[in-house]
């Protein structure tokens, strides 16, 4: 009996540790810029289409993620993908050829995929419908820690032992998390495969609700803070801005995590206690516009540690996420929730590709010709100018959400 109470949560644990641990492979090229621009003799385009692989994978692999986890369980599918991280990053570490390292990028992506959605299918699976929204903040809070280590720590291990090595072990642990998952997760007694057809309608019912469509829209311009600043081109903005090393800079973004960790529940209790999902997504991209114009024309007046309070409120802010699953579950009956959250997803991820292509290409575009050691150096201006289109799509994204306000029940 003890032991049967004990499970459930040994196998969300085991899960949530994969979702933490997917963090650190997404944030790591962010600290690896240079040296990755410099061994391949990579621009700022390049890699900015190196660092997108990671979400066009990512995006790619979130429907059929769904459908998979809802056909073979949880153990089949996030073990599978689980190694192909480790496999994709060693492959990553030894690669000589670019296409090699944009596959293997791509590769992590995909797998990583399977994180949130395993998660949450282990939640729905193992615990009572009414623990559901409380396991998933819960889920949310022990990810985010991920989220937070894959910052200065890591910065620190890649300055201390050099990035071969750190991603090497990286990847051990990515194996090991897998063996881990085969040996204790399990399927429910009561779990039934779902049907082919069943998973195509429900997808052709999401993808043809215009309703559904807008609020995607919105999500992807929306997601400008966090996974095009946070993600990769933040630590080098902050580090010429601010004159400050990476670790501090890796400290600064890791704060926009931190304040998700807060983020999610306060949204959720004002959300639901005032029913304002759409007015509170609207007023988190109108506050991320304000706080990213100010910190770009405002930085030299701003300290280190003001900087810091900015990027936990954006952190806060970029909790909209959670506002935006609400509302898709509303929008469409109880049935389509899995596929819609995984549609959803997939846009909103799509949203990384976008921005770090468009700033990786505008940062070419205003390149001054300096260079060092064999590297493009881009100047702080460019770097404003191209960063400026965040928080410019975070204002027309909020504004979206006002469209479709009374189209739904939420």
């Amino acid at each position: 009996m003890r032991y049967s109470k004990i499970m459930p949560w040994m196998i969300w644990l085991l899960a949530v540790l994969f979702f933490a641990y997917q963090f650190i492979l997404r944030l790591s090229p962010g600290l690896m810029m240079n040296d990755i621009m410099k061994k391949f003799d990579v621009d700022a385009s390049d890699y900015g289409y190196f660092a997108s692989m990671y979400y066009y994978g990512y995006a790619l692999m979130q429907i059929p993620i769904a459908i998979l986890l809802d056909r073979y369980g949880p153990r089949v599918i996030i073990s599978i993908c689980v190694f192909v991280c480790a496999v994709a990053t060693l492959t990553f570490i030894y690669a000589d050829q670019w296409i090699v390292v944009l596959l293997a990028r791509f590769l992590i992506g995909a797998a990583s995929a399977v994180g949130f959605l395993g998660v949450s299918k282990i939640i729905s699976m193992w615990f009572s419908s009414a623990e559901y929204g409380k396991m998933v903040g819960l889920s949310f809070t022990f990810g985010l820690i991920g989220a937070v280590f894959g910052g200065r720590p890591i910065s620190s291990l890649l300055d201390i032992f050099g990035w071969h090595d750190v991603l090497f072990y990286v990847a051990l642990v990515s194996a090991l998390i897998g063996v881990l998952i085969i040996i204790f997760v399990r399927n429910p007694k009561n779990f039934v495969a779902a049907a082919d057809g069943d998973v195509v309608h429900k997808l052709k019912t999401v993808c043809t609700d215009y309703r559904v469509l807008v609020i995607a829209l919105a999500s992807l311009l929306l997601v400008g803070p966090l996974e095009g600043f946070a993600d990769v081109w933040g630590i080098t903005y902050l580090m010429k801005a601010y004159s400050i090393t990476k670790p501090e800079a890796a400290s600064l973004t890791s704060f926009i995590f931190i304040g998700m960790i807060f983020g999610g529940p306060i949204l959720s209790y004002i959300a639901q206690k005032y029913k304002a999902y759409y007015q509170l997504t609207f007023l988190c991209g109108v506050l991320m516009f304000a706080l990213f114009i100010f910190l770009i024309v405002a930085r030299e007046y701003i300290s280190f540690y003001t900087s810091m309070t900015i990027m936990f409120v954006i952190g806060v802010c970029c909790c909209y996420q959670v506002l935006v699953l609400t509302i898709g579950s509303f929008i469409l009956p109880a049935a389509f929730t899995g596929v819609t959250v995984a549609f959803l997803n997939c846009i909103n991820m799509l949203g990384g590709s976008f921005f770090h292509m468009f700033i990786g290409r505008t940062l070419d575009f205003l390149w001054t010709n300096q260079t060092e050691n064999g590297i493009r150096v881009y100047d702080l201006e460019s770097y404003s100018i191209a960063i400026s289109i965040v928080p410019l799509f975070c204002l027309i994204g909020g504004f979206l959400f006002l469209l479709v306000k009374n189209k739904s029940r939420a």
